[in-house]
């Protein structure tokens, strides 16, 4: 019987310090309970899964979200086709969110090999549940249509002018399945 060859997928979550980046990254490759993150991402963390579902190999990258660490990160995405989720943290005003937006995708450009590969983004909230989800979800995608417009010719958005804000503590809810079915069409 021959081999059967996987798609792979280079993904890069970034965001962040204590957005959540790490529980998502467990939540979506199955290698751990998100449950359990107690500290912070020193540098980059990589895990590796196969999600036999949609048919591809998904490497991650957890890139740390503290200062310290910015500068290391581009020698790891600077000229490969890529994935990028951006996580924002939904418990942040707009304004943090969009100058945090801002800082983010300008950082992922300011690593990238000008004419290089594609750069795909995928815009996540974090920090979703409770009473105010509708609200938060709307306040993400205004933050995301403004982002959309600033760099829209820079990258390819996954989801559009849409986001998507997750339950980090439901690893198998719906919207994660949303977003790994989006990962597989990318």
């Amino acid at each position: 019987m021959g081999k059967v060859s996987l798609k792979i997928i280079k993904g890069y979550v970034v965001g962040s310090s204590r957005a959540g980046k790490t529980t998502f990254t467990l939540a979506l490759t199955g290698l751990g309970d998100p449950s359990s993150v107690t500290e912070r991402t020193p540098g980059i963390d990589i895990m590796e899964v196969i999600l036999e579902k949609i048919g591809c190999r998904l490497k991650m990258h957890d890139l740390a979200g503290h200062d310290l660490f910015h500068a290391t990160h581009s020698f790891f995405y600077g000229g490969v086709s890529a994935l990028f989720i951006y996580l924002v943290d939904t418990n942040k005003s707009r304004e943090e969110m969009l100058r945090d937006g801002v800082y983010w995708l300008s950082f992922i450009l300011s690593g990238r090999i000008p004419g290089g590969p594609p750069v795909f983004i995928m815009i996540l909230g974090s920090r979703g549940g409770g009473d105010d989800q509708e609200a938060r979800q709307f306040m993400l995608d205004s933050v995301t249509r403004e982002l959309v417009q600033k760099f829209g010719g820079r990258f390819i958005f996954i989801l559009g002018e849409k986001s998507l804000v997750l339950d980090m503590r439901q690893a198998h809810s719906n919207a994660m399945e949303e977003v790994k079915n989006h990962l597989a069409t990318a």
